[in-house]
């Protein structure tokens, strides 16, 4: 009898879940992929074309993560037996780990999907599916797997779990979204609230959240992106008096009408001081 692993590949090719399953199994086996150290700064977000979007939880660890990318890549084909990644864009940005205003450590129900009780309805649907396996073999295999999947999604609702809001994959009673539609909505708000950020740099958390809805985590995660960027910039000499102008802005919190020269000159020489701090993310 064929072992699963080699009818299983040809089930989900047959099937079109191939793709689906190769970027499941990416992330759910990261820490085992990759290690205890980058796992805990990192997360997988998504895999599209051969190309696996990694989130960090700063531009420090996205910048050596870099230098060890080709590394990170073949880790990932040998585990996946095939070559799977072609490429690593990584993203300094929010993991849900690293939140500190909620308690993020929610104890996840147990789910057993043995609890579950399949009627005729379901085994019609799973034979309608598996139809165009044409080995008999195969077709029990995926049928076996297919009948174990559907029973979870059935524990999982009636479990009041419920379909992420972007792409209808069972999420916690609690969450809008999936983790990995979680991790794409934080990144694309990351992005708006650093355009924010750079059109109005003097806003404190509290009034920059009623514009763009984030944690005080993400809001000094993106700032001191910022602050750092263009800080090497001024170090390097690069920098205009637009961009200058924009950092005393926003290490003071203080709006355009109330920089003076004073305060311009005590900022940059705040930065000059830090000019190791300035130079490590380079």
């Amino acid at each position: 009898m064929e072992c699963l692993g080699k009818i299983l590949p040809q089930a989900l090719t047959v099937l079109g879940l191939q793709q689906r399953y190769k970027s499941e199994n990416v992330l759910l086996h990261w820490r085992e992929i990759v290690g205890e150290k980058i796992a805990d700064h990192t997360s997988p977000s998504k895999l599209q074309r051969g190309v696996l979007t990694v989130v960090t939880n700063n531009a420090v660890w996205a910048h050596h993560l870099m230098t060890s990318k080709e590394d990170i890549i073949n880790k990932i084909n040998v585990f996946c037996s095939e070559k799977v990644i072609n490429d690593i864009k990584f993203q300094a940005g929010y993991l849900v780990k690293c939140q500190n205003e909620e308690n993020t450590d929610i104890d996840l129900p147990v789910i057993n999907w043995k609890q579950a009780v399949l009627d005729g309805d379901d085994f019609v649907e799973l034979d309608k599916t598996i139809q165009p396996l044409s080995d008999e073999r195969l077709r029990q295999k995926a049928r076996k797997l297919m009948s174990k999947d559907l029973a979870l999604q059935k524990v999982k609702k009636n479990s009041a779990w419920h379909n992420c809001k972007s792409c209808g994959v069972l999420c916690l009673p609690e969450a809008e979204l999936c983790t990995v539609c979680n991790i794409e909505w934080r990144s694309k708000n990351k992005d708006s609230l650093r355009e924010l950020l750079m059109q109005a740099p003097w806003l404190d958390y509290l009034t920059a959240v009623k514009y763009v809805k984030c944690h005080s985590t993400e809001f000094n995660t993106v700032k001191n992106e910022i602050i750092d960027r263009i800080g090497r910039e001024i170090l390097n000499g690069t920098a205009d008096k637009l961009r200058i102008t924009t950092l005393v802005m926003l290490i003071n919190m203080i709006s355009p009408h109330l920089i003076t020269d004073e305060i311009i000159t005590n900022t940059l020489e705040k930065i000059r001081g830090k000019r190791n701090v300035f130079t490590s993310g380079s």
